[in-house]
């Protein structure tokens, strides 16, 4: 029953136009259905169409932007989808790697390759690789793929491939929306779900990009540390002698001197 869906896609906006088939220009015919107040359907009828409507991410009609998802079978009305476009960055690629067959058997570990840029496509950008990849925002995104032959009788040859991001939404995996992180999220109620237990949650939740809290909070913790560590060491050492001397005298001492004298 899903392959009935396959070139569907969910748009999502305050109001319901008309003006959707003037705006866009297609090679089929679109056939557009209202969900609700928020969500329209808009079934089209090959893939072309459909990535020449997912690939825009955003329409505006009539100053009203509308969001575009790809349809799927767990599609709900009051949640956005985790499945996104991005684009995902190939830094000082091997020129002779800068090929769609290649490209997208490294995109594998990352998600769905869609299309390259135009500049890779033409070989006018050696320095770098740029391609269009469906991700999931539920998953955390690597930050290198491994290039060579992996063999247990022979030793590695080959590198990891940085990777770098654009266009990753942000994604709430608590009210399931697209424009904010969890961290961020106005539903959660902070009274019995403390900021603590939040970013430990988030930090092994939160996809490539995502702010480390718990992170930054340790990094200044220990700053403080190091800070008052510093200002020990810089106090004269004549000092700690004064204070030493300053110091009162035992009942000891006092009776040792009286016998002296």
């Amino acid at each position: 029953m899903a392959e009935e869906c396959r070139y569907t896609i969910v748009g999502r906006f305050d109001r319901i136009r008309s003006q959707f088939k003037e705006m866009i220009k297609l090679k089929g015919s679109a056939q557009i259905g209202v969900f609700n107040s928020n969500n329209v359907v808009i079934k089209l009828k090959n893939e072309d169409d459909l990535k020449t409507v997912w690939f825009r991410r955003v329409m505006e009609i009539d100053g009203q932007q509308m969001w575009l998802q790809k349809w799927s079978s767990d599609f709900k009305p009051k949640e956005d989808l985790p499945v996104a476009l991005a684009w995902v960055l190939l830094p000082q690629l091997p020129f002779h790697l800068h090929t769609w067959h290649y490209i997208k058997h490294l995109m594998k570990s990352i998600g769905t390759p869609l299309a390259l840029d135009s500049a890779t496509s033409s070989c006018t950008r050696p320095s770098m690789a740029k391609i269009k990849v469906e991700v999931n925002l539920m998953k955390t995104l690597p930050e290198q793929v491994w290039i060579g032959l992996e063999d247990s009788n022979a030793p590695l040859r080959g590198f990891y491939q940085k990777l770098e991001y654009e266009g990753v939404p942000k994604y709430c995996r608590h009210c399931r929306k697209i424009s904010h992180y969890m961290m961020e999220c106005r539903t959660i109620d902070r009274k019995n779900n403390p900021l603590d237990v939040i970013t430990r949650v988030q930090e092994t939740m939160e996809p490539h990009g995502a702010p480390n809290i718990e992170k930054q909070r340790d990094e200044e913790e220990e700053k403080k540390q190091n800070n008052t560590v510093e200002e020990k060491e810089t106090i004269p050492g004549d000092m700690y002698n004064k204070n030493e001397e300053k110091q009162p005298e035992t009942v000891q001492q006092r009776e040792k001197n009286i016998a002296v004298t």
